[in-house]
C-alpha cells in the first residue's frame, strides 16, 4: 500500500507521469519502500557491529570465525528458519545481503560515510520494488 502511495505522487511531479516508476525513482533520488527497508536494516546492522547501540552482535547473530579468505570481517552465519514469521525477522532478513557487502563498506568506521558507500555498493537494489 505504502509502495502504492508513492507510486501515484511521483507521477504528480512535472514532466515524470509519462515516465515508468522505476525510472521516476532515480530521477527525483528516492528509494523504494523496500529500498528503504533494506538500507535501515544495512545502517543498524553497521551500528551493531561498530557497538553504536546496545545491542551485541552475539544477541541476534552467529559470527562467522575470522580465519576465512572470502567475504568481510563483520561476516554472519547464515541462519535456518522454518517459519515465516523467524524468516521476516531483522537477523535473518539481512544476513545476505550485509555478507555481500565488500570489506570497505562494512568496515568504514565514519556512519556518514558508510551510507554513501551503501548506496554505491547496493545500487539498483535500492530503487527495485515488488
Amino acid at each position: 500500500m505504502l509502495e502504492s502511495v508513492q507510486r501515484r505522487w511521483t507521477k504528480r511531479i512535472e514532466g515524470m507521469s509519462l515516465l515508468d516508476y522505476g525510472t521516476r525513482l532515480r530521477n527525483l533520488n528516492l528509494f523504494s519502500v523496500s529500498g528503504r527497508l533494506l538500507r535501515a536494516d544495512m545502517l543498524y546492522c553497521w551500528k551493531i557491529f561498530h557497538g553504536k547501540c546496545a545491542v551485541s552482535p552475539a544477541d541476534l547473530f552467529v559470527v562467522s570465525p575470522c580465519g576465512g579468505t572470502r567475504g568481510h570481517r563483520f561476516k554472519v552465519n547464515h541462519v535456518r528458519a522454518q517459519t515465516d514469521v523467524r524468516k521476516r525477522s531483522f537477523a535473518v532478513r539481512c544476513i545476505k545481503h550485509w555478507n555481500r557487502l565488500p570489506d570497505s563498506v562494512v568496515g568504514e568506521q565514519n556512519l556518514s560515510t558508510f551510507k554513501r558507500l551503501l548506496a554505491d555498493a547496493l545500487g539498483d537494489k535500492l530503487f527495485d520494488f515488488v
